[in-house]
């Protein structure tokens, strides 16, 4: 099933013109929900109510009913619309507050790993052992199953990618 198209063109610095094309099997769907609507409820002169020719229907209320289903139609895929931009819009936010946890968990871990050694090393030693004991739990989270190997040729590089 094809989706709404819609352009959006610029007139002036305040005004703009918006074409909106929606598929035309989903029209035609929606226009006979209408028309068999209508057929229920109308009452023209000389017919029973639900007996209404459908093209005595399209000849007097065609316009009308175009229309509205027209604009009904837009009006729903365009709220639909928005309640997705408004769900990935959380789904943003919720993985940015995340990965901000992810990093101050990482970083406290850090900070206490420097605190716990004290003066006794170097800032950049201190690194280099953090390092190799961050490469010894991705080793051994890969011996109990719960990481992937990644090996990339380009630097004969081993990076180990631990499951949560």
């Amino acid at each position: 099933m094809s989706t709404m198209k819609v352009s959006v063109e610029q007139l002036s610095a305040i005004e703009r013109k918006v074409r909106v094309e929606l598929p035309q099997e989903t029209v035609r769907r929606e226009l006979d929900k209408a028309y068999r609507e209508l057929s229920r409820t109308v009452k023209i002169k000389g017919f029973r109510p639900g007996k209404v020719p459908l093209d005595i229907l399209k000849r007097r209320f065609g316009t009308q009913v175009e229309n509205e289903v027209g604009l009904q139609k837009v009006q729903g895929d365009i709220q639909a619309e928005e309640l997705r931009s408004q769900l990935i819009e959380l789904q943003r936010q919720h993985t940015r507050v995340e990965a901000e946890a992810d990093g101050e968990g990482e970083a406290r871990k850090i900070l206490i790993f420097f605190e716990v050694l004290g003066d006794q090393l170097t800032p950049t030693d201190k690194t280099a052992l953090f390092n190799i004991l961050r490469q010894q739990d991705k080793i051994e989270a890969l011996s109990s199953g719960n990481a992937r190997v990644f090996i990339t040729p380009q630097n004969a590089s081993l990076q180990l990618d631990v499951e949560s």
